[in-house]
């Protein structure tokens, strides 16, 4: 035996023998020396109930022992022959930190037992409650029935577990539709920890002052966060939010994370943390970054990172808000120029101020349709100027603003400075400004190399707009004002589309996405490039749209929802992933198979647009663009043989309605030959409408649904 050591593990009374190899490294825990085997961790003991060491520690609760034998290499998955798992046995004892642990170790959430009872069945029969809030974050199946056809939500009636299971149903909808995408891992010391599915790094110093830490995360859309990590006022998200559990420790556990981010921020924005607990204003709380990286060829991403008590916080979001320059003032003035914007400079005349702080923010000019804008040509970004001790008053010619000409300045109006003393608390998503608050201090000032300069009285918010020649300076004041409002809403135009996919069983796949018009094309030939059909027409009108915008997408016709969400918000910097998706069915396969998609805007609950799509009778694999005429739409000759066979006497007026002039009807019906029954020559004038139809954006079937409507209406 001298070659040899007896391992000894002693739990509740019970000891496991095993030889073990002399020459295993040692493993300190809780001040104890242990050995363990690589080859016998894994490897279940010769007991009656098929158990191994990590089942049989998890039976008599030892954390510590679970974790040893975890770290090396313990098959996490292994059941008995009850087919209970380590997870089953931690759950019923309501070990909340081990639970923590073994999922850390990406335990299985929902496997059964022999009598089909999962985890969480566990959780629920024992009214574990923070044991089953812990699973539920994971996306553990509250429905999940075992053989007696109960399901943990039937098994527990208590109110507090019914209200964390109903929304858990819709956290395991968005694990299935990848709005919410979960993965968890063991923090060590001075290890880098790469969380692929979330695109999350997490770096662990080496003078971290736990031996490891359990580490559950999800990447959460923002349509699903938490309302404490949603934008407010000027705030803009830049990423997903990120929700995490921890172990319970009461000691600082700050990391450094590498975060994907939706795009880079612009020149006149900073990133800021935004965790449940608040933002977090500590510039050094940004690490590094941002970043710009190739996911693959030709893809451009950025990413950033950050440092952070994860053990304090429980979730996180990036946010951009606007950069404010400071510039310190004193009795002898000064000039000083932005370096956000370099052609902005403000001069300080000597005796203005005795001390303190110039604040200056720049609004940059939004996005907006001119036409509903005609009395203004162009106009620059809006400059907000204060005073940090309130002084926003001064002498005449005590301050003199130099700034640069509109962008699209044309030189063919009446150039204006205009100047508005906004509320400091001004809300936009909240308040309205009244147009009248806006001054005009200046007409057609002086301009040199592209520059505009002039004096002040006192600070506001000012900024340079070229009126039209003959308008009123009360429309000017009341445009600019609506400009303004924009800007601050970080106003957008944008349009919609949807494309759809094929699934087994008459099922669709339909994605509806909101994106800027410039971006549709790329957008669609991403969609495409996944076996997504495009619709025709592509995409609908340009609407005026915001940041943060809600919409809901309510269905309507011959459908029903499987599954999905139908809430989506508009981010502007998420440029690639304001859409939802959502699968769907016939409700009845006799009845014409359309769908509309009417986008809401909420929460005026008021429609922007509606979108018609045809479902194609098609399986998987099929190609629906390619019909058995070659028409490339979705008004095939198959269906309109079954309008034809089903007008009856209704089919002259259908066809009036269609926009076919009575006297062409005549002539078409007059020249058929061969077959003249009533169906043939109906065909006949369909197909030629169909053919001049394709030359029209919607291939005509606005037309064609709405004399449907009309003819079946009567």
């Amino acid at each position: 035996m001298s070659e040899h050591l007896v391992f000894k593990i002693k739990i509740n009374s019970l000891f496991l023998n095993k030889v073990t190899e002399p020459s295993k490294l040692p493993i300190k825990e809780s001040g104890c020396r242990m050995w363990v085997s690589e080859s016998w961790v894994s490897e279940p003991p010769h007991l009656d109930d098929g158990s191994t060491p990590l089942i049989k520690a998890a039976n008599c609760r030892n954390h510590v022992v679970q974790k040893l034998l975890l770290q090396h290499g313990a098959d996490i998955s292994a059941k008995n022959l009850l087919g209970l798992t380590a997870l089953h046995y931690t759950v019923e004892a309501g070990d909340t930190e081990t639970v923590k642990l073994l999922l850390a170790y990406k335990s299985p959430l929902d496997v059964p037992d022999v009598e089909g009872c999962t985890p969480l069945h566990y959780a629920a029969y024992r009214k574990n409650l923070a044991t089953a809030e812990i699973l539920f974050f994971c996306g553990a199946n509250v429905d999940f029935k075992n053989k007696k056809r109960l399901s943990p939500f039937t098994t527990n009636r208590k109110k507090e577990f019914r209200v964390l299971a109903r929304q858990s149903r819709k956290v395991r909808e968005a694990i299935d539709q990848k709005d919410i995408r979960i993965e968890h891992d063991e923090l060590h010391p001075g290890k880098t920890s790469h969380l692929k599915d979330i695109e999350l790094k997490i770096f662990t110093p080496d003078n971290f002052k736990l031996h490891s830490l359990s580490f559950l995360c999800r990447r959460v859309r923002p349509e699903f966060c938490a309302d404490s990590l949603k934008p407010v006022g000027k705030e803009i998200l830049i990423s997903d939010a990120f929700e995490y559990i921890t172990s319970t420790v009461h000691i600082n556990g700050e990391v450094e994370l590498e975060v994907p981010l939706y795009d880079h921020p612009d020149t006149y924005e900073i990133i800021q943390i935004k965790s449940n607990l608040g933002n977090i204003e500590d510039p050094s709380a940004i690490a590094e970054g941002p970043i710009k990286y190739n996911e693959h060829s030709g893809v451009l991403r950025w990413k950033i990172r950050i440092r952070l008590d994860i053990t304090k916080t429980k979730s996180f979001i990036l946010i951009t808000i606007p950069k404010v320059e400071r510039f310190k003032v004193n009795p002898r003035g000064g000039e000083f120029v932005s370096e956000v914007d370099k052609f902005i400079s403000i001069e300080v005349a000597p005796d203005t101020f005795k001390t303190g702080i110039v604040n200056v923010e720049v609004i940059p000019t939004p996005v907006y349709k001119t036409e509903n804008f005609k009395n203004i040509l162009s106009i620059g970004n809006f400059y907000e100027l204060h005073h940090s001790l309130g002084s926003n008053k001064f002498q005449k010619n005590g301050v003199t603003v130099t700034s640069p000409l509109p962008h699209k300045f044309e030189n063919e109006g009446e150039l204006c400075v205009l100047a508005a003393d906004i509320p400091m608390y001004f809300d936009p998503d909240q308040d309205i400004l009244d147009e009248n608050i806006w001054e005009i201090l200046d007409k057609n000032p002086k301009t040199k190399k592209g520059r505009v300069s002039f004096d002040l009285s006192h600070f506001s918010t000012l900024v340079l707009a070229e009126k039209r020649k003959g308008t009123t300076e009360a429309s000017l004041k009341t445009q600019v004002n609506e400009i303004y409002m924009k800007a601050c809403k970080k106003a957008k135009v944008v349009c919609f589309f949807a494309v759809l996919k094929p699934k087994a069983d008459f099922h669709y796949e339909i994605v509806l996405e909101c994106t800027t018009p410039e971006k549709v094309t790329d957008r669609l030939n991403q969609w495409k490039s996944f076996n997504f059909i495009a619709l025709s027409p592509e995409s609908t009108g340009d609407f005026d749209s915001c940041d943060r915008q809600e919409y809901n997408i309510k269905l309507s016709g011959n459908i029903k929802k499987e599954f999905g969400t139908t809430k989506l918000q508009f981010h502007s910097k998420r440029k690639r992933n304001n859409f939802q998706r959502f699968v769907i069915s016939f409700a009845n396969q006799d009845k014409p198979a359309f769908v509309s998609l009417d986008v809401m805007e909420m929460p005026k609950e008021q429609e922007v647009t509606s979108i018609m799509v045809w479902l194609p009778e098609m399986s998987v694999g099929t190609t629906p663009l390619k019909s058995e005429d070659s028409f490339k739409g979705f008004i095939w000759e198959k269906l309109l043989k079954k309008i034809a066979s089903k007008l009856g006497n209704e089919w002259i007026p259908f066809c009036v309605l269609l926009g076919i002039p009575f006297r062409k009807v005549h002539e078409m019906i007059t020249e058929t030959s061969g077959d003249n029954s009533t169906e043939n020559k109906i065909m006949k004038v369909l197909l030629e409408w169909r053919k001049y139809s394709q030359s029209l954006d919607d291939m005509g079937v606005v037309d064609l649904v709405t004399a449907l409507f009309r003819v079946t209406k009567h």
